[in-house]
């Protein structure tokens, strides 16, 4: 299934919209302030909460628990390496190519694909495009794509110049 990640920063507390092949809203990614502001809510187009990022930032990692409801895991990315590092902790997933360029894969152990991200944007500007195969787990993949996005804007702000 084809999706298209869109920032939002029309609205205070709305950080993302996920609109579907046809252009129509999916999903948007709001700020939950009810635990702290480092949380984000993944929404239906009627504001019904269907998965949960929880982010722990600390000074060598950040770290991300995600739950949809039924399964949770945690992503950890080490930014204190000569490489930035993703890990996958309580599912066997791991993301490969160019997380900082936008162009990756998050894959299973057997190598199978469950997601691609290309940083490229489709017609009419909709938003980079995500592709997921595994649709069973689309929260948990779409929440692992949202908290990359996340990792990447925050490292690049650390790398500027100023």
């Amino acid at each position: 299934m084809k999706l298209y990640l869109k920032r939002d920063c029309s609205e205070q507390n709305v950080c993302f919209i996920v609109l579907d092949e046809l252009g129509e809203e999916r999903y948007y990614v709001l700020k939950d302030s009810s635990y702290n502001f480092h949380n984000l809510a993944i929404t239906g187009p009627s504001l019904n909460k269907l998965c949960t990022i929880h982010c722990v930032p600390l000074p060598v990692i950040y770290a991300y628990n995600l739950f949809d409801g039924s399964d949770r895991i945690r992503l950890i990315f080490n930014k204190n390496s000569s490489r930035p590092v993703i890990s996958y902790f309580g599912i066997s997933w791991r993301v490969r190519g160019d997380i900082f360029g936008k162009n990756y894969e998050i894959v299973d152990t057997d190598n199978t694909v469950l997601l691609s991200h290309y940083n490229r944007w489709a017609g009419c500007a909709k938003g980079y495009e995500v592709d997921i195969v595994d649709e069973p787990r689309e929260l948990l993949l779409l929440a692992s794509v949202i908290c990359i996005d996340r990792i990447q804007s925050a490292y690049n702000k650390q790398l500027q110049t100023v």
